[in-house]
């Protein structure tokens, strides 16, 4: 499973998980890591991959969230599948 995310989002995450180290964590290595991780899972085959579009998605506060997710993943037929929760 590659859950992604805007940097923007990334970076509210961040913030709002406020573990010191991490929040002067400049934007710029943010957007250059999910770009390493799109590029590496954009060849990946080694395995079933789920790739989320996690914007939405509030796996720590919405237990409805994790409930969604988890039906996703046992529902998988393909070897690359997609999952976004759409529109608010």
């Amino acid at each position: 499973m590659y859950l992604q995310a805007p940097v923007a989002t990334l970076i509210e995450r961040v913030h709002r998980r406020g573990i010191d180290f991490e929040q002067s964590m400049p934007a710029e290595y943010l957007a250059r890591l999910a770009d390493a991780y799109t590029r590496f899972f954009y060849q990946y085959e080694e395995a079933p991959l789920l790739i989320v579009n996690s914007e939405r998605l509030n796996f720590v506060d919405d237990s409805a969230h994790v409930e969604l997710l988890l039906a996703r993943v046992a529902n998988m037929r393909g070897q690359r599948e997609f999952f976004n929760l759409g529109p608010a």
